[in-house]
């Protein structure tokens, strides 16, 4: 009976597995034209495409001046297909407050990448600030910078890895850990408000084409250029 049970329980891991990995197969390839997809939303899983957990989080859960929530839209104007996140967030308190998604890395070797791309717009009825904080770490150091120029229309924003703040030097892109985005109270004039999310990826090097399975687990592989 625990052979039996064994067995169902690693057939039913791997069916997981799969599923969370359906996006791209070992061989689908990365270009500048081509971003690779961290977080789509289109099947409204609590993973993103390298099988990392994602969610919400809340400095002080405690504190019920300050929250954010999140629920998956279904996606009626940008892809006509699929979902994409509506957060909604409140950072009016008498409290210190932030809060924010995060998604974990599981190691993902970035190093052949050149850029972090975002697809957002501003909720129009419930207001919004304009900006956002991101961060990518390790589990030693992290590098943030802003999304900009957030309007009440759907937009792909771009921002090089050389605009983030940080030691871009001695930081280890090949073995990330964690992506958070982050709403400050400190930093926001619009307290509360709603952003639409979608497409959270990253673009390659110019002229580096990456698979799918040089990104996992950390390893230290250069990129292909192009001929």
């Amino acid at each position: 009976m625990k052979k039996q049970f064994s067995i169902i329980f690693v057939i039913v891991l791997l069916c997981s597995v799969s599923q969370i990995y359906a996006k791209y197969k070992a061989d689908d390839t990365f270009t500048e034209s081509k971003p690779f997809i961290l977080l789509d939303f289109d099947d409204k899983s609590e993973a993103n495409n390298v099988s990392g957990q994602f969610g919400t989080f809340d400095a002080n859960p405690r504190d019920k001046e300050a929250y954010i929530r999140k629920r998956f839209k279904k996606d009626k104007d940008l892809h006509k297909n699929g979902y994409h996140l509506y957060l909604k967030y409140d950072v009016d308190s008498s409290q210190a407050a932030f809060n924010g998604i995060w998604t974990k890395l599981n190691g993902l070797d970035l190093s052949g990448f050149q850029a972090f791309t975002i697809t957002v717009m501003g909720d129009k009825s419930l207001g919004f600030s304009d900006f956002f904080k991101i961060e990518l770490k390790t589990k030693k150091d992290k590098i943030e910078s802003t999304v900009e120029d957030i309007s009440d229309k759907w937009q792909k924003l771009v921002i090089p890895f050389s605009e983030f703040e940080g030691d871009l030097e001695e930081f280890d892109m090949t073995d990330m850990y964690e992506f958070t985005i982050v709403f400050e109270d400190w930093k926001f004039k619009e307290k509360t408000g709603a952003y639409y999310i979608d497409d959270i990826g990253f673009i390659t090097k110019k002229g580096a084409t990456l698979k799918f399975s040089d990104l996992l687990g950390g390893k230290k592989k250069k990129p292909k250029t192009e001929k």
